[in-house]
């Protein structure tokens, strides 16, 4: 069904088979290659305690509104001539 275009593997499968069949797998599938940052971390999240797992969570997330942010065009001021 992958071959044929029918359906593609979920993230779980396509990251068994790329452990198994090396990252090409994600280009051949036509799916991103997973962040290595965000694998690390996933691995040993449940080794970080609580209060460090919110700082972290909270650090991402001003990034997040930092670039949202700057994706929005700013208003400029429009000056009246008397």
């Amino acid at each position: 069904m992958w071959l044929n275009g029918d359906h593609l593997p979920d993230r779980d499968n396509a990251g068994k088979l790329a452990s198994y069949l090396g990252a090409e797998i994600y280009d051949a599938l036509d799916l991103p290659r997973p962040n290595p940052y965000l694998q690390r971390l996933s691995k040993i999240w449940e080794n970080i305690p609580a209060d460090k797992q919110q700082k972290l969570a909270e650090e991402a997330e001003s990034y997040e509104v930092k670039h949202e942010r700057s994706k929005k065009p700013s208003a400029k001021r429009k000056t009246s001539k008397s």
